[in-house]
């Protein structure tokens, strides 16, 4: 029986033998709760042939991996399909990990971790087995493109990994460790990985990094970090200084092993290739500690990344930028510290390779938004020289200007944002616009016109709404119940799309909703503004949540966002709300020196009353809304701010209930002529 550790997190009882062992039986209160990814054994017979060669992968001391296509599985929910016939049966590329000896205390120990973990980068587990003395685990890892170790091991094979693939990589690895750390189960606690090294971290076939065996982790709670002893850590190159003083395992312990993996990255070798062990018995951290002190790290720098690669006359490698080398260095270096203290967070290290990423990236503008370029004196022609009695509004990154421009010979009104380059923030904000604009097309979305960058000027064009912000009109009695619901359907029907599109391999999660960025065209059409610090994700990592600063909007900003450091495509959602009660009361969401400052929570407590009538704009009230229509409208403002973000809607139902509000409040015996636009 698994004991009780004191700060450690129990883990269900171990199977017990019976039997003369021959039956492996696991108790009931043990994996219960799991009884639904439970596999017959017939079925991996049936997949492997019998565990037959064909399908083996990989021989181990304790185990033997193979890879088959397993039909079992119901992609959606992972229940049994038993019962349906053979057409509606989907076969799915599984990993088998079959366990020689001692296999039932790892097979608990790994579904148990796998299973309160859910990260994109994490492989997940897809059922068991455990019958006929066999004792099984079905994953579904993707090895498409192998161990990265195999990379760092066959250097003639890493010019394969460019740049920007290898910043990625990094970032993915950070992003899983950061969660690790201080994300799972609302940081109650975090989960101790012992082996970060370049043999645990896969890549799928979108060179997307994922980490595994995590089977000889440990769940400790927050508050009892410092006071566990590990006797097992991973290979002597990858191993913290101050664990070996200490056996103490700790996040910092983590970050130095990741550090190394950065340097392998960059090195383009494995920590211990004889190259580095000739130097050191202590591998490559140590050599790179010396080679950083004495200015010469660059020329560790694998070769291979800086070749240009060319694909269909295309450049798609040029190799690293001065900014973005100097950055990934810097923050390596810094994980590498010998004192833990002197060493980064997981959630610097993540916002360090980002912008190292962001970097690199800015290298490719002058080729890759060629078709958005604008010479830098029409820009300056059409703002009267940044006059400043044209500027619209001013924040600490950029200045943004109205003007008229000479297009295609069509004269037109247009907004240009000039950000503060001599500031880093401002660069990334810059970069961040141009990604998301230059890609999306959606009628409830600010158009890009195109881009200067010239003569250390970075300025977007966009369209001039002709009604400016919706702020402005949140008291104003001329706007109708009508125009506010359209305007509602307008945003959400553009939330909607920046989650998901058909044919787009991302969603953006936009980190700023609030009433100043939902601008109104002439026509009063919603045109959703504001991307400086929104997050691109990859459509199959929609449900990670992305590390941030406190950002967004006093007032609007998910609560969440403080208590977890994250953000995740519901915390639009929570914003939205709060625009929608903006909307409803006629009132912005925070006002200073009021007594009821903030109306999230104000809002929150008449609709749990039933006294909405109480903070309603008069006008509204009074005149137009029809209680059919206020009730669908209040019903889904309301779930958009649930604590929970699992609880708040998606913002496809939300376009679905807004519709129902709208048509309840267009039914003949509901209009009120006289406010109707």
């Amino acid at each position: 029986m698994m004991m009780m550790m004191s700060g450690v997190w129990s883990l269900p009882e171990m199977m017990m033998m019976t039997g003369g062992g021959s039956t492996i039986i696991l108790q009931v209160n043990n994996l219960e709760h799991l009884e639904f990814l439970r596999i017959p054994m017939r079925y991996i017979i049936l997949a492997t042939n019998n565990f037959s060669m064909r399908y083996k992968t990989a021989d181990r001391r304790d185990y033997t991996l193979y890879k088959a296509e397993l039909d079992y599985f119901d992609k959606e929910n992972l229940l049994s399909v038993e019962g349906k016939n053979k057409r509606e049966r989907q076969k799915k590329t599984v990993f088998i990990t079959r366990y020689l000896y001692g296999g039932e205390e790892r097979l608990v120990t790994k579904i148990e971790m796998l299973t309160s973990v859910r990260h994109p980068n994490i492989v997940t587990p897809l059922g068991f087995c455990v019958e006929c003395s066999e004792v099984i685990l079905v994953t579904d890892i993707n090895l498409s493109n192998r161990y990265l170790a195999r990379y760092l091991e066959n250097h003639m094979s890493m010019h394969i990994l460019t740049w920007e693939k290898r910043l990625k990589i990094c970032i993915d690895v950070a992003h899983t460790l950061n969660y690790l750390h201080s994300e799972v189960e609302h940081q109650m606690m975090m989960i101790m990985y012992p082996e970060i090294n370049s043999r645990n971290i896969v890549l799928d076939e979108n060179w997307v990094a994922k980490i595994i065996d995590l089977e000889h982790s440990i769940a400790l709670a927050q508050d009892q970090e410092d006071n566990h002893y590990f006797n097992r850590i991973g290979k002597p190159s990858y191993k913290d200084p101050e664990y070996t003083k200490t056996h103490k395992l700790n996040k910092e312990s983590h970050i130095y092993s990741f550090g190394v993996v950065l340097f392998e990255i960059l090195c383009g070798r494995l920590a211990y290739d004889p190259i580095y062990l000739e130097e050191s018995d202590k591998g490559l951290a140590h050599v790179t500690r010396q080679s950083f002190c004495n200015g010469t790290i660059e020329d560790m720098v694998d070769p291979t990344i800086n070749k240009e690669i060319r694909e269909n006359n295309f450049v798609i490698n040029k190799g690293p930028n001065k900014d973005s080398l100097h950055t990934f260095i810097k923050i390596a270096y810094q994980c590498l510290s010998e004192a833990q203290d002197q060493r980064p967070t997981m959630k610097v290290v993540v916002k360090e390779l980002q912008k190292a990423l962001f970097f690199q990236n800015m290298e490719s503008i002058p080729t890759k938004f060629a078709s958005l370029q604008i010479p830098l004196e029409d820009v300056v022609k059409a703002t009267n020289d940044f006059h400043h009695d044209n500027i619209i509004r001013h924040s600490g990154f950029c200045t943004t200007y109205k003007g008229r421009l000479l297009l295609s010979g069509r004269l037109m009104k247009i907004v240009a944002q000039r950000f503060d380059c001599m500031q880093e923030e401002g660069e990334l904000k810059f970069m961040t616009v141009i990604s998301v604009l230059s890609k999306l097309k959606h009628k409830n979305l600010v158009s890009i016109i195109g881009i200067c960058y010239e003569k250390d000027e970075k300025i977007i064009i966009t369209t001039y709404e002709a009604n400016g912000s919706l702020s402005q009109y949140l008291s104003d009695p001329n706007l109708t119940w009508t125009q506010r619901l359209k305007i509602c359907l307008g945003v959400a029907r553009a939330l909607s799309y920046l989650r998901y599109d058909e044919g787009r391999d991302y969603a953006i999660i936009h980190c700023n909703i609030n009433s100043d960025i939902i601008l109104l065209d002439k026509n009063w059409e919603a045109k959703l503004s504001g991307f400086e610090i929104s997050i691109k994700q990859l459509a199959y990592h929609d449900h990670q949540v992305c590390l941030c600063e406190h950002i967004g909007t006093v007032g609007c900003t998910d609560p969440a966002i403080e208590n977890t450091g994250s953000v995740t495509h519901k915390s639009d959602i929570y914003s939205f709300g709060v625009v929608l009660f903006e909307i409803l009361c006629g009132r912005k969401a925070f006002i200073e020196n009021e007594a009821n400052r903030f109306l999230a929570p104000l809002a929150k407590y008449h609709y749990e009353n039933g006294t909405l009538q109480d903070i309603i704009h008069p006008n509204l009230w009074n005149n137009q809304i029809s209680s059919l229509s206020l009730d669908k409208y209040s019903k889904v403002a309301y779930s958009c701010l649930e604590e929970e973000r699992a609880h708040r809607p998606e913002a496809k139902n939300i376009v679905g209930e807004l519709m129902k509000a709208l048509q309840s409040h267009l039914r003949p015996e509901n209009l009120h002529s006289a406010t109707l636009y």
